[in-house]
């Protein structure tokens, strides 16, 4: 049997169906009813703690928006499901290559460039679907102005798109934007559930485990399921036994119900010696002193409702343990024993030196005369000054620079040669083959102008696809390679982004009188191949102003003067009109 887990718990065990889904039933069966009567909306906002199945919800959503069996589940539920996960969507979707999936992290995006970029990708047609999603993970993190530029393709967005926000804080969400949203909560996953759950990973991933082990991270992880899985990790690794009851509460800092029954009956007995001594043979200077605070306040307040008579689940299993302890003890004194644990957990809360003053507060439990005289003292007697930690130091920030790329002079090529001749259409195959649907789309859709002059290609894209130019610059050594092997010559391939230009077939057109900004790549042939590339971002403004900018400072515009050394020029600040 095996042991030890060999990969990732949390990727493996990412929900790829609704059945998958833990904890969600509600949701779920919301989703589902949706899909079975095909009454979608624009805008869904999935709402819930960390780790409780937003993220992964949304993609089975988008999957089964996208999947093939979406007809058949409609004619009949009970036989079909969806997503299938064998259709070509359906896998697209699984690993991650799905041309009308996208899915973006609001906490790196949150300008409102990222959401105008998005609202000119959002008129493009689905290339592999019947919806394009767009999937705002940590939507929260979105600033002010992108969220009101969001407002109009929230509320009026096109028939194929379908937009998803999921955040761990919906009131940080505007309230405008909220009310277009169908909006869905997420509960923390119960924890008998979550209980279950974990022992039928660790049956199927032959984990040995015990099963009050599992209650205890299904009860510490608050019903989040990546924690809970993400823990189940942390205990294999740290005992080849499996999952057992003892090492989670070592990874947790937590300490046993036995040890605190045990430094309980030495309170009681009133010996502060005894008091001392159980705690350092408990080792509880290396566990988490908050944690044994609040196991303190439980043992006390069970014992407290034992005495009379009030039956509780609570340390069930040392209730006799507990009667023997309070014989000697009475109600007054319990109560008491309380009064001073909650009067000081504010400041123990505080304390620079926790585990000391832990230690203090016992000992005085354990005095009879201090227990009884607690629950009359005055709260003034707390009124004592507390020194709050030193801010800690912002970490200072590396600038990474770029290392400048030589170019390569380029070689003329007989201008008799048509873009929309064999050597482009050999290039869109060659690019076809790649495996890149997203890549694939822009060029498709792109428009040559003019004939091949001086060795350049002239390629103008539609410019809704502005959105995917990172696309077009992770994959440029390999699209690269596919112009270098078509045209068997040196040649330069322009790619401009024009509003104007609607998406197409690629042929040969008139040259647009409009600027556009250009991705230039110039394509060697041979092993010794450069790149030179000139990026811009599509202009949005009917008029621009420049100013010119004072940068004498060299102190001050140090990096400014090491970018002019690489690439001379003249530095001046744009304002849009």
């Amino acid at each position: 049997m095996e042991k030890s887990v060999r990969h990732n718990l949390t990727r493996t065990w990412r929900s790829a169906n609704f059945d998958a889904i833990v904890g969600q039933d509600l949701v779920v069966r919301m989703l589902k009813n949706g899909l079975y009567k095909g009454y979608f909306f624009p805008v869904y906002l999935f709402a819930g703690q960390h780790g409780c199945g937003k993220t992964s919800t949304a993609r089975v959503f988008a999957a089964a928006l996208n999947c093939a069996q979406l007809d058949a589940f409609r004619d009949s539920p009970k036989k079909n499901s969806v997503p299938c996960l064998k259709c070509d969507s359906c896998v697209a979707m699984r690993v991650g290559k799905h041309p009308d999936f996208i899915e973006i992290d609001a906490a790196s995006h949150t300008g409102v460039d990222n959401v105008r970029d998005i609202i000119d990708a959002a008129s493009l047609a689905p290339v592999m679907g019947r919806k394009r999603v767009y999937l705002i993970d940590e939507a929260h993190m979105l600033s002010k102005a992108a969220f009101n530029a969001f407002l109009k393709i929230l509320e009026e967005p096109p028939a194929s798109v379908v937009f998803m926000m999921a955040t761990t804080d919906p009131e940080k969400i505007i309230e405008t934007v909220r009310s277009r949203c169908f909006q869905l909560f997420f509960d923390p996953v119960k924890t008998t559930v979550l209980a279950d759950y974990l022992a039928h990973v660790c049956d199927t991933e032959k984990i040995i485990y015990e099963h009050d082990a599992l209650t205890t991270i299904a009860i510490e992880t608050s019903g989040s399921v990546r924690d809970a899985l993400n823990l189940v990790e942390r205990a294999c690794l740290a005992s080849e036994d499996g999952v057992l009851q003892e090492v989670v509460q070592s990874l947790l800092g937590h300490v046993s119900e036995k040890d605190v029954c045990t430094v309980f009956d030495s309170i009681c007995s009133g010996k502060a010696e005894s008091v001392i001594r159980s705690v350092e043979l408990c080792g509880w200077q290396t566990r988490s002193v908050t944690h044994v605070w609040k196991k303190i306040c439980a043992c006390i307040n069970v014992a407290m409702r034992l005495k009379v008579g009030v039956k509780t689940e609570k340390l069930a299993l040392f209730h006799d343990q507990i009667k023997v302890s309070i014989e000697s003890v009475g109600l007054e004194q319990l109560t008491a024993m309380l009064d001073v644990l909650y009067r000081h957990e504010r400041f123990f809360a505080k304390s620079t030196a926790p585990y000391d003053y832990l230690m203090t507060i016992l000992v005085q439990l354990c005095s009879s005369q201090t227990i009884q005289s607690g629950s009359t003292s005055k709260q003034g007697s707390d009124d004592r000054q507390i020194s709050k930690p030193a801010p800690i130091r912002q970490a200072a920030l590396a600038v990474q620079t770029v290392k400048p790329v030589e170019v390569q002079k380029k070689t003329e090529v007989p201008a008799d040669v048509s873009v929309g001749d064999k050597p482009w259409m050999a290039f869109l195959a060659l690019i076809e083959s790649m495996n890149e649907p997203v890549l694939y789309s822009v060029f498709k859709s792109a428009v040559t102008v003019g004939s091949l002059v001086q060795g350049e290609v002239k390629v103008v894209v539609p410019g809704g696809f502005a959105f995917f130019k990172d696309v077009l610059d992770k994959h440029e050594d390999d699209w690269s390679k596919c112009a270098l092997q078509a045209y068997d010559a040196q040649v330069s391939i322009v790619i401009s982004f024009d509003p104007n230009v609607q998406a197409g077939s690629a042929t040969s057109s008139t040259p647009s009188t409009r600027s556009k900004p250009e991705i230039t790549a110039t394509v060697a042939q041979g092993n010794n191949a450069t790149f030179k590339r000139k990026v811009v971002r599509p202009a949005r403004a009917k008029s621009i102003e420049t100013t010119s900018i004072d940068i004498s400072d060299k102190d001050r515009w140090k990096l400014t003067h090491y970018i002019l050394e690489k690439f001379p020029g003249t530095v001046r600040r744009i304002k849009e009109a």
